[in-house]
């Protein structure tokens, strides 16, 4: 018996310097469009590209659930992706995410989510998303663009959770853009935006920022009654028993701002907070 034998070699692949590897990045849009029929609110559009999909879970009364998935799993520098919800006059609707997203750690650039809602005469919107998780060195640029009409009504929330301290994580170095612009009958009305480009862990422990606390939100109430519920809101964090939160309100929107130790506590927080305010229970994927 003869072995069989061969010339040829088989070498391992290395990457060129000419060829460097492409690495693959993750995109995904979303495109949601309510409208109200005969006192109902149904789903006019749903356009879904990529990693991105959406649910319309059963709920029982109104308004409409939809929820987010991101199949990627997460978000790391080059990525990008997009969503929009328009809501037709009338319509009211609460749009949410399954789980936390979360931020890993770039090889180059910054993760990119991208929203913009518009709300028609007397359309209604609760963007209730859970918190997004940052890694270390992880590069994040969010933006939230909002065009509602003067009687719209609009209950948005957006936060940040720097590292899960129940895996021992701690972010370190990274970048942070969070911007925000509502515009209400075509007049620009808020226009914030939260950056740390660098030494995460210094920015976080300023005082003037998080004081060492690892979690924070951002709850914005545009609508006729906002400066009228102020107060509902105060009593609301003072019943709760929370000693991070602060609420202003002027120019028909509220805004409220909350820090935790971790994201965990964040979350129960934000729990009780968005069922006291909203008299009605959150999505049942917030539920911990």
């Amino acid at each position: 018996m003869f072995a069989a034998t061969s010339p040829f070699r088989a070498e391992p692949l290395r990457a060129s310097p000419d060829f460097p590897p492409v690495l693959q990045r993750t995109t995904g849009s979303l495109r949601l469009a309510f409208a109200a029929r005969d006192g109902l609110t149904t789903a006019r559009v749903l356009y879904q590209e990529a990693a991105l999909k959406v649910r319309l879970p059963k709920v029982r009364g109104i308004p409409p659930e939809a929820v987010m998935i991101n199949t990627a799993g997460g978000l790391t520098g080059g990525d990008s992706v997009s969503v929009s919800v328009d809501m037709d006059a009338g319509a009211s609707a609460v749009v949410t995410g399954q789980a936390c997203e979360k931020i890993y750690k770039s090889s180059g650039g910054a993760a990119r989510i991208s929203t913009a809602l518009t709300l028609a005469s007397g359309a209604a919107l609760s963007w209730l998303v859970q918190p997004t998780i940052m890694f270390d060195h992880a590069r994040m640029h969010r933006s939230m663009q909002v065009d509602m009409a003067a009687d719209a009504t609009l209950l948005a929330l957006e936060s940040i959770v720097f590292g899960r301290t129940a895996m021992d994580e701690a972010v370190n170095v990274g970048f942070v853009a969070d911007t925000w612009r509502i515009r209400r009958a075509g007049r620009l009305i808020y226009a914030d935006t939260f950056r740390v480009d660098g030494d995460v862990a210094g920015a976080v422990a300023n005082p003037a920022v998080l004081a060492g606390n690892k979690a924070m939100a951002t709850m914005i109430y545009v609508g006729p009654d906002a400066e009228s519920r102020r107060d509902d809101m105060r009593a609301i964090i003072t019943e709760t028993g929370l000693d991070l939160a602060a609420v202003s309100a002027w120019d028909g929107m509220m805004i409220t701002r909350l820090a935790a130790c971790d994201g965990y506590t964040l979350a129960q927080n934000l729990v009780a907070v968005l069922t006291r305010f909203r008299r009605a229970a959150v999505p049942r994927v917030w539920m911990i």
